[in-house]
Formats: structure tokens, sequence, C-alpha cells
């Protein structure tokens, strides 16, 4: 009897370790890049203006043992690394055929958000932006706001897979208004 309790535990544990671990890394390997949209144009300048008035440089906190009660949530400055992959992911959605254009994308909410339960920690990062496709004379040709959000339960939340998490969520918003446009 004893035995058969030991084997059901080990049971129950990897399969949640299996359902967490296979969940995350779909999601987060998703590539927006490979979909099937091509918009005609030259981007020659991408302007990325950060509205959101709750940045922070705090870093998100993720406790070495999390209860029910664990939780963050922190907005971070948008770095210039993260800056400049923003720019090259819009620039390859266009075919760079066409009319010279300038993207504006006004990123109106971005934040990462840690919480925990007794089963899972969750790693969740959302993202809502205003784009807008200009031409030279700085006219509007296409505009669009979409949001995008990831969110991943795991029994051991970290950094690197948070920030995966964060980036992953802007990619989807920027697909989300580019797909739109492109219809």
């Amino acid at each position: 009897m004893k035995n058969r309790k030991i084997t059901l535990v080990i049971l129950i544990v990897l399969t949640l370790l299996n359902f967490g671990c296979g969940t995350n890394k779909s999601i987060l390997e998703k590539d927006f890049d490979s979909e099937n949209i091509s918009l005609t144009g030259n981007i020659i300048e991408v302007t990325v203006n950060d509205k959101r008035t709750d940045v922070t440089d705090k870093k998100i906190e993720l406790p070495f043992l999390s209860s029910p009660k664990s939780y963050d949530k922190v907005s971070p400055f948008i770095t210039p690394k993260q800056e400049e992959k923003i720019k090259n992911e819009i620039k390859s959605y266009f075919n760079n055929n066409g009319q010279d254009l300038k993207v504006k994308i006004n990123i109106l909410q971005g934040y990462k958000e840690f919480s925990a339960t007794f089963f899972h920690e969750r790693e969740y990062a959302e993202f809502s932006i205003h784009l807008q496709i200009i031409d030279l004379n700085n006219h509007i040709l296409e505009e669009c706001k979409s949001s995008g959000f990831i969110e991943t339960k795991t029994l051991d939340a970290t950094y690197e897979r948070m920030e995966l998490v964060y980036n992953k969520a802007l990619e989807m918003a920027i697909f989300k208004c580019l797909e739109e446009i492109s219809k």
C-alpha cells in the first residue's frame, strides 16, 4: 500500500513537470516572422515612443520559495536592445519594394507579472500598442491598435523565461497589428 502511494505521488509530479515545460516551450518558440505577411513598402525609419506612465527600472521579484500570496508586477523601461529588436521586427514584415515609409509605434501598455498558487507559478506579460505607417509627407496611410499577451505556468519561474515571455508578448502585439493592416 505504501509503495502504491509513493508511485502515485511520483506519477503526479512527473505529469505536472511534463505539462508545465511542454506548454512553455511551444508558446515561447512561436516565430511570428514566419507567418505570411508581406507588406509593400521600404521602411526608412521606425520611431518607438514609450507612452507608459508607470515605467520603472525595478527588477521583477521572483521569490526563491513562492506562496499563493507571492505577486509582483513591473513595467520595465524599453532597453536600447529591445528598441532595436522592435525596429527589426517591424521591418521584417515589409518587402522593401514600393514607396519609402516611416513607422511610428507607441507603446501604450507593457508589463511583466508574477504570481503563484499552491500548484504553480505564473509568468505573464502584456503589451498594447498603436502603430502608424506614414508616408514621407507625414500622411498616415494605415494605423492600428493591438494587444498581445503570453502566460506560462511552471513549477519554477525564472528571470530568463520571464524576459522571453515579455519580449514574445511585444512580438505578438506587433504581429497582430500588422496582420490586421495586411488584410
